[in-house]
């Protein structure tokens, strides 16, 4: 027998002639089965994700006419003119229609509105009688006067003249010019109904000018 012959293990009695692999503990079972158990957790959320608005760069969707609830509605504040203190400025009537007495009947319904209103009188130039009545007002100041006047009137502000179309002595004190012209004179204005003053076209008396605005009588 040769001596380079392996030798087998010796067989133990009723025992393996090698040790086998042993099973793995309990404990690490448990671990494996948790760790799986969020691992699919995870795989779940993550596919959850995917569906949702957002995209995967940040962005977000944009909302849609449709997402917004049926009973909001944009408010939008009116827009109101401004106004200014009647009692703050003073107005002329002059007339330049050669209607007499209008120029009076005018500044009587514009006084029952609460204006400040000088003593009627006329235009300078009494050459022909004018068509359109214009409204005037002192630069620096009066502008908002201006236009509320001559709104009152269905006409637009301008501003005065270099050359003042009534005496200076007439103006004296005011801010507010009402040239008044045929288109207007003897007309009610807006609100003061029952305030104006009949009015003529009579022709004037002896000496009286054509753009006489004292009130007709009768």
């Amino acid at each position: 027998m040769s001596m380079d012959q392996p030798r087998r293990p010796t067989r133990g009695p009723g025992g393996p002639a090698a040790r086998g692999t042993r099973a793995a503990p309990p404990a690490v079972a448990v671990i494996v089965a948790i760790a799986a158990a969020v691992l699919g957790f995870v795989i779940l959320r993550a596919m959850d994700d995917g569906k949702s608005p957002s995209s995967s760069n940040g962005s977000t969707t944009e909302t849609t006419a449709s997402s917004v609830p049926a009973d909001v509605t944009a408010t939008v504040a009116p827009t109101v003119p401004p106004t200014v203190d009647k009692t703050l400025f003073k107005l002329l009537v002059a007339n330049a229609s050669k209607v007499k007495g209008s120029a009076k009947g005018l500044s009587d319904q514009l006084a029952a509105l609460g204006y400040q209103a000088l003593a009627p009188a006329n235009a300078t130039d009494s050459s022909t009688a004018a068509t359109v009545t214009h409204v005037y007002y002192v630069p620096g100041g009066a502008e908002i006067a201006g236009a509320e006047v001559a709104a009152l009137l269905g006409k637009t502000a301008e501003a005065m003249p270099s050359t003042l179309p009534v005496s200076a002595n007439d103006f004296a004190g005011g801010s507010v010019l009402v040239v008044l012209g045929t288109d207007l004179a003897g007309k009610t204005i807006p609100g003061a109904a029952g305030a104006a003053t009949t009015v003529t076209t009579a022709p004037p008396a002896v000496g009286g000018s054509p753009n006489d605005t004292t009130a007709a009588t009768g």
